[in-house]
């Protein structure tokens, strides 16, 4: 008679067997070969493992099924040192915030009751006539002058748009289409499909001709589809503009004056203090301080920060970039060459640079390796490139779909219950 396990042991009982492995990459074969149980268990087990542990999902030319766990098992559930400074940074900035937000609350009144030209001219800065509507509130001005406009994330958008795309089509998906609506590169829309597939309850499949793809069956039933966000490809999607500060020039440089005025203030009357160290200085000092160490703050906070923008706005110009190049590969149903694909790329940028172009080659270069684009030498001696693995797994994941019927709307009713 066979004696039954129960999934957690059999788990457990594959864990211990991986401990000393310094790949940990498995088939569901492998699976059964290292413990001895049937294939039925090892699939089992390999699901469980996948759903809790980060993994990637890699088909090979050999159509062998890998689950790619890397050199260590990661449990979904334990953040990443990145993650966990992350998180860190997030806190420690808040406060800092917070407690920058008081003390220049503090230096800023103390000024507007000192002096009130500043109150004027603060005033005098303020947008007027049809940009009146669109001013922002004094401390929030100041907040952006220092930290910079936080650009907010819409959790789950991505999983939103994925599950829409899904109901949308079938309940099939690609890492290819991964890569067309997210803009990832090839090993990053991998680890996708995997963190999809145990999010919406999908399995991982492979064609006869060796696509692979998810099957996503429980996504595919639905009557109600007004929520659902409308899938675009990742060129279509917004790219919103890098802003420093978004407050106006003019009242950059009255934040820029009044804090300068304050700082130099400050340290002349500090300076003076401690030279003479009388009653009444012991009484101002702490004041004082306050106030100096506000300004040094609010004025070394931005310089420090404008070095971080220029890069982020590199980055942010390497992503339009990619997501031009990705347009040409997706849409043009013809094989390419680099100089079509360069051309398409610098008519597409407001602002053309001589540096742009060794950029845009890169980029271009990376995309033609990252999805195994394939040179083709033709008669006028050009090299053209095309795409037979993105161009295979799009036409076979439509003829499948082709084949499927669709499991939403309302449909005859067959029963109602009411109580």
């Amino acid at each position: 008679m066979k004696e039954e396990t129960s999934l957690p042991i059999l788990l457990e009982s594959f864990e211990s067997k991986t401990k000393n492995l310094s790949q940990k990459r498995f088939t569901v074969s492998d699976i059964a070969s290292m413990t001895g149980h049937n294939l039925s268990d090892a699939q089992a087990i390999a699901t469980q493992m996948m759903e809790k542990y980060h993994c990637r999902i890699v088909l090979t030319e050999a159509n062998n099924l890998i689950y790619d766990f890397g050199e260590t098992l990661i449990p979904r559930s334990q953040k990443t040192k990145a993650e966990k400074w992350r998180n860190f940074r997030k806190k420690v900035t808040k406060r800092f915030k917070s407690a920058i937000k008081i003390g220049m609350q503090y230096t800023f009144v103390l000024h507007f009751f000192a002096s009130p030209i500043y109150l004027i001219l603060w005033l005098a800065t303020a947008p007027k006539g049809l940009d009146a509507p669109k001013r922002k509130p004094f401390i929030k001005s100041l907040m952006d002058y220092a930290f910079g406009i936080e650009e907010k994330e819409e959790k789950l958008a991505s999983e939103q748009e994925i599950a829409s795309y899904l109901r949308q089509n079938k309940g099939l998906l690609t890492v290819s289409e991964i890569v067309k609506l997210s803009g990832k590169t090839r090993t990053e829309a991998e680890e996708l499909i995997t963190e999809y597939l145990i999010r919406f309850e999908g399995e991982a499949e492979v064609l006869n001709n060796g696509v692979l793809y998810g099957n996503f069956d429980k996504l595919r039933q639905g009557i109600n589809q007004e929520g659902d966000k409308i899938p675009l490809p990742i060129w279509q999607e917004e790219l919103p503009e890098l802003k420093f500060t978004g407050n106006s020039r003019r009242r950059n440089i009255f934040f820029t004056w009044v804090v300068g005025q304050s700082w130099l203030g400050n340290l002349m009357f500090l300076t003076i203090m401690y030279a003479s160290m009388g009653f009444m200085d012991l009484i101002l000092l702490p004041l004082y301080g306050i106030s100096f160490l506000a300004s040094s703050i609010f004025l070394g906070v931005p310089l420090y920060r404008l070095s971080k923008w220029k890069k982020k706005k590199a980055s942010r110009k390497l992503e339009r970039i990619r997501r031009i190049i990705l347009q040409q590969v997706f849409e043009t149903p013809r094989q390419l060459t680099v100089e079509e694909i360069d051309h398409k790329v610098q008519a597409h940028l407001e602002l053309y640079s001589n540096s742009d172009k060794a950029l845009i080659h890169q980029e271009i270069e990376k995309i033609l390796i990252e999805l195994e684009a394939v040179p083709n030498a033709s008669e006028d001696g050009k090299v053209h490139f095309k795409f037979p693995k993105l161009e295979s797994e799009l036409l076979e994941i439509n003829k499948l779909r082709s084949k499927r019927k669709r499991l939403d709307g309302d449909g005859q009713v067959f029963m109602e219950v009411k109580h």
